[in-house]
């Protein structure tokens, strides 16, 4: 009986997390629809960390998908988790292991004033409200947070 109980436990209680980063209008669209594919079929629902202004060079280099924020709105109505990957994904500071993390290596908001970092997320965060996806979570480029980060986010609503 005591097995039973533990097994039902540890399924209830524990599962496996699956995040997307770097989801934009530019990017490897064919791969993805691969990853989505595959994702259906077993019916696992991700976080999809959406980049609401994509400025990042390397992944302008991709087609663009006209249906992008279609898309995004699809995966949310399957149960889908959108968040918000920054603003614009690009990297403009290096923390030096300065970042909350301390990972290192350069960041969208680490080092910008606390204006500047609220300014970002409301931003995005209009974006996302003009494409009526509902937004709740945040992360940013490369992991790399400071205090002003979780300041700005509380004040936009974001925990």
């Amino acid at each position: 009986m005591i097995n039973k109980y533990l097994q039902n436990f540890i399924k209830s209680n524990t599962g496996l997390l699956i995040r997307f980063d770097d989801i934009a209008e530019n990017m490897n669209w064919p791969l993805m629809k691969m990853c989505e594919d595959l994702l259906l079929e077993h019916n696992i629902k991700p976080v999809m960390g959406v980049i609401p202004n994509n400025q990042d060079k390397t992944l302008l280099n991709y087609p663009r998908n006209e249906n992008f924020w279609e898309t995004i709105r699809h995966w949310q109505s399957l149960g889908w988790k959108i968040a918000m990957h920054g603003y614009s994904h690009v990297y403009d500071r290096q923390t030096n292991k300065k970042d909350f993390f301390q990972h290192g290596g350069m960041s969208e908001f680490f080092g910008h004033s606390l204006e500047e970092q609220t300014d970002k997320l409301k931003k995005g965060l209009k974006i996302f409200e003009d494409q009526k996806i509902e937004i709740k979570i945040f992360f940013a480029p490369n992991h790399t947070y400071d205090s002003n980060t979780f300041i700005a986010l509380k004040s936009c609503g974001i925990t």
